[in-house]
């Protein structure tokens, strides 16, 4: 719809202020296009349950909060999953599959990010600036993944396993 039709269907001249009927059906015709134009609304409000300021804040409603919606997203999906093994997406959506992908591996905040380049210029000094990518990768897995409080940690075992693993130098 374009704004003159809008205009013509809805407005009855350009002088005269639309009347309260006119807008109702204005909003009623607009509704209609919506619900014919997304028929499968059940899904979509399902969805809402994804949303954190949606969740009560009642500890007894948060307990039943989404079953519903969850059980409409299971069966949903599980219809999308049979009809995997007959359709390939990521041939038909070649652009919607690598945006997907990207989505999944871009962070949602810096501060992991900031984390790690803290983390490698801790590892990374003047001293030890020739380290290679790999070690200071290895250093990095180490920082980030490894025990946090190291009063407890076994260094005998970590030495014997590091002893252990065979070297082609030897």
């Amino acid at each position: 719809m374009t704004i003159e039709s809008i205009t013509s269907d809805f407005i009855e001249s350009e002088n005269s202020l639309p009347c309260y009927i006119t807008i109702n059906q204005f909003a009623q015709t607009t509704v209609k296009s919506l619900r014919n134009r997304f028929p499968n609304s059940a899904l979509y409000y399902s969805i809402r349950i994804l949303n954190p300021n949606e969740a009560p804040n009642n500890h007894n409603r948060l307990n039943t909060y989404g079953k519903n919606e969850i059980k409409t997203l299971v069966e949903f999906y599980e219809k999308v999953k049979r009809n995997k093994s007959n359709i390939i997406f990521h041939d038909q959506f070649t652009n919607l599959t690598k945006l997907g992908e990207l989505a999944l591996v871009i962070p949602l905040s810096n501060d992991v990010i900031e984390f790690v380049f803290s983390y490698q210029n801790l590892i990374k000094t003047k001293l030890c600036n020739k380290i290679s990518i790999q070690t200071l990768n290895y250093h990095l897995l180490l920082s980030l993944n490894g025990p946090k409080d190291f009063s407890n940690y076994d260094y005998t075992k970590a030495y014997d396993f590091w002893n252990g693993v065979h070297r082609f130098n030897q």
